[in-house]
């Protein structure tokens, strides 16, 4: 479940990494996605252990991110010049920087 909350927030995470931030919708719905992600989980959204749960999936996105900085800001370069990146331009821009 951490995983699954680490995933929704990393979209957040890199936008702060980048300085790019989307529009509202798309961070509210990872928000409400990771409220979905503990209500089926725990049957509530609330309370020390999806608290628990909420702060570790967002330390793991954090920590990620940062992991990956130099591959997401290269994805980000290459998209930004491209506006979309099929999986072979994917896998190049990745393996460019190994």
């Amino acid at each position: 479940m951490v995983d699954r909350i680490a995933i929704c927030s990393a979209g957040l995470d890199a936008q702060e990494l980048l300085g790019a931030p989307t529009n509202d919708i798309a961070g509210f719905s990872d928000v409400v996605k990771i409220k979905n992600i503990l209500v089926d989980h725990l049957g509530d959204e609330d309370g020390a252990e999806a608290e628990a749960l909420r702060s570790a999936g967002f330390r793991k996105s954090q920590e990620m991110v940062e992991l990956h900085r130099y591959q997401i800001v290269r994805l980000a370069a290459a998209l930004a010049q491209h506006s979309e990146l099929d999986q072979a331009t994917i896998d190049a821009v990745l393996a460019d920087g190994e």
